[in-house]
């Protein structure tokens, strides 16, 4: 169940002053006893998702690692780029000193 039906679940039994059920089962619901569903987490981490830099169809187990490693279209982490500036200033630097020596 998603938040939003859980919360209004809860929301709706307030205002009856009622102990919330789910909808299907009738088993009540309360913040107290909530349980994860792994069944359903794995079903959803198999569920295709875009990449934000490339926009590939992927499922969402593996979104996060082709995000942060593999697409090429991904964003350079700044100090990374930082470096390689640097490193081209130096670069610079030295071949012009060697010019003017």
């Amino acid at each position: 169940m998603c938040a939003g039906c859980f919360t209004h679940l809860l929301a709706d039994a307030r205002l009856k002053d009622e102990q919330a059920r789910c909808p299907n089962c009738r088993t009540e619901i309360s913040r107290n006893v909530c349980q994860r569903n792994l069944a359903v987490e794995k079903t959803v981490s198999e569920l295709p998702s875009d990449c934000k830099h490339c926009g590939q169809e992927l499922a969402r187990v593996v979104l996060d690692r082709h995000e942060k490693q593999e697409c090429e279209e991904r964003l350079i982490d700044e100090y990374i780029l930082l470096f390689f500036i640097n490193l081209f200033k130096i670069a610079l630097l030295v071949i012009f000193i060697k010019i003017n020596c």
